[in-house]
Parts: C-alpha cells; sequence; structure tokens
C-alpha cells in the first residue's frame, strides 16, 4: 500500500471512445473528448449508447497498491449506478498509474455537468466532464 494518496491534481481525468495500450508503456487513444465535453445529437432515456472510456492518469511518485472504486454521478446528483465499481490501482515509483474504466453502453440522460468519481484508499477525486446538446457543433455530411 502507497504511503499517501495522491493530491487532487496529481490526478487527470481524460474522456474518450476508445484507448488501446502499445507496446514500452504507451496509450493510444482515439476519440478524444477536448475539455472533457461529450455533445451528444439527443438525450435521455431514448438516446443511442456509445462507449466512453475514463482515462485517469495518476501522477503519485509513491509505489503500491491503492483499493479502488468508481462510479459515476448525474447533474441531478444521482449516481448512475447503485453499485461503485471495485478494483485495485498499482502505482510505480516514478511512474504513477494508469486506470482505464470502459463504459461499453453510456447513455447521455441528462445533459450539464457529470462527476467521474475515482476513490484510492478512501480518499475521493471527483473530476467532471460536460454532456451538451449544442446542436451548432455538430458537423453536417
Amino acid at each position: 500500500m502507497p504511503v499517501k494518496p495522491p493530491t487532487d491534481a496529481e490526478v487527470e481525468l481524460l474522456l474518450c471512445e476508445d484507448v488501446r495500450e502499445e507496446a514500452h508503456g504507451k496509450f493510444t487513444l482515439a476519440g478524444f473528448y477536448p475539455g472533457n465535453s461529450i455533445n451528444v445529437p439527443q438525450f435521455g432515456p431514448s438516446s443511442p449508447a456509445f462507449q466512453i472510456v475514463f482515462f485517469f492518469l495518476i501522477h503519485s511518485k509513491e509505489e503500491g497498491d491503492y483499493d479502488a472504486t468508481f462510479h459515476v454521478v448525474l447533474p441531478s446528483g444521482r449516481p448512475l449506478s447503485e453499485n461503485p465499481e471495485r478494483f485495485k490501482v498499482v502505482s510505480s515509483r516514478g511512474h504513477g498509474a494508469v486506470q482505464v474504466i470502459r463504459f461499453r453502453t453510456f447513455i447521455p440522460l441528462e445533459t450539464g455537468i457529470w462527476k467521474a468519481v475515482l476513490s484510492l484508499d478512501g480518499v475521493f477525486f471527483a473530476k467532471q466532464f460536460e454532456v451538451t446538446n449544442d446542436m451548432s457543433q455538430l458537423s453536417t455530411p
């Protein structure tokens, strides 16, 4: 177990549609959402589902395992799921850790500011992302 958890500034969230781990510890992100903002043409229970990847970079200088949980909170304050995912995050000295969490069927139920909440040994890191419905930003074929 690490001596101490990372600070909030040492935990980053990137959103994308998919990620692939390459040789030598590299990652390729596909469909990256700049500014952690997802623009969808429609939202609510009838919205089409799509895959989203929560890509956490943990810049901890400590080495060891964290007991971790993850859940998503909607703009209304409701959790997306009643049961947070539980897993281990392994941090290596000087390199930190990467944690990839895939939602294969993400349905944007509400527009507004959402929270992706990662807990490491009971310390919570709530990272914000936005779901918008701005038709002016959608390209037309």
